[in-house]
């Protein structure tokens, strides 16, 4: 039981998965539960010799329902306490990538295409950072040239994600 939870867990650290922008704190929920399962399993033979039992399949069962009441509270505390603002963007970026399968599109059409979600275009660069670095596309910047406004950087989709889209 303990090993299926752990490996639900590590599922939900993918990309795109619920625990994608808490990795850390989502990596030491299996530690923890198996923790709890442990203090419980104490509990339960306080006044016998707790060492000389395995932990049953009911306490681990209930380790792992304490564990997802604290894991749906941390999520909602994160949300709260504003942790998720860069994610919450990025959101945003990904479902317009989606929604249109764009494989390749440069900052300014995003800019256009998201027009009144960001306010200026450094926040919508760091929304596509934040994208870049969790590995679903990669920014291209254009080399520099003479005078006038500079070229966008270009923005491509993760091939094999663009391959899902086909």
């Amino acid at each position: 039981m303990w090993f299926a939870f752990a490996h639900e867990i590590e599922a939900a650290m993918k990309p795109g998965g619920e625990f994608e922008d808490a990795t850390d704190w989502a990596g030491k929920c299996p530690g923890a539960t198996a923790r709890i399962a442990g203090l419980l399993h104490v509990i339960e033979h306080s006044h016998g010799s707790p060492w000389g039992n395995d932990i049953s399949a009911v306490t681990m069962k209930q380790a792992v329902e304490i564990m997802s009441v604290i894991i749906q509270h941390s999520r909602h505390a994160l949300d709260l306490a504003g942790a998720d603002q860069s994610t919450s963007a990025a959101r945003k970026v990904w479902e317009w990538v989606e929604r249109g399968r764009r494989e390749k599109f440069n900052l300014r059409d995003a800019y256009q295409g998201l027009k009144g979600t960001f306010p200026r275009m450094g926040n919508l660069r760091e929304a596509v950072d934040a994208l870049a670095e969790r590995g679903y596309l990669e920014t291209i910047e254009p080399p520099k040239a003479g005078p006038g406004r500079p070229r966008s950087p270009a923005v491509i989709v993760r091939p094999d994600i663009a391959e899902g889209w086909r």
